[in-house]
């Protein structure tokens, strides 16, 4: 009796997973699908940002997210909350989420002010001790989750 409501319950939990991928899909299919090729070109660049530019500069880059749906955002200097501001105030000028990406091979402070940096990765690699450079991956994947 355990096993049948055990392959029950993972027999639902698999269809609704497959389901809400489906759903998801579909989603995307029907945007993209209203999207002009221009729109769809710019789905293809995520656009460099800062919180260090000034407001001209930043005017600038909210017209280039206006004109070209670019597809993303790269995160280069500045600090968390400033960035944090920043991107939410893109966001909405963007038609269509944005995918936010950051350079931080070697932690936050690679890229973020007033944030841990660790050493380089070439440095890493010549580390002996798998599991010490088992951990710093950890301890890099559980800062960037925050």
């Amino acid at each position: 009796m355990l096993k049948k409501i055990f392959f029950s319950a993972l027999f639902l939990f698999i269809q609704f997973a497959i389901t809400g991928q489906d759903l998801k899909k579909r989603w995307v299919d029907s945007v993209f699908q209203t999207l002009s090729t221009q729109e769809k070109v710019g789905q293809l660049f995520m656009i460099s940002t800062s919180t260090y530019l000034n407001d001209n500069q930043k005017d600038q880059l909210a017209e280039l997210i206006k004109d070209y749906h670019p597809g993303g955002l790269l995160i280069t200097r500045g600090g968390p909350r400033s960035h944090a501001k920043l991107v939410n105030k893109l966001q909405k000028l963007s038609p269509l989420p944005m995918l936010v990406g950051m350079n931080a091979g070697s932690g936050l402070g690679q890229a973020l002010d007033s944030t841990l940096s660790f050493q380089k990765p070439m440095l890493v690699g010549a580390i002996q001790n798998e599991q010490l450079i088992f951990e710093l991956g950890e301890e890099i994947a559980r800062e960037m989750r925050v």
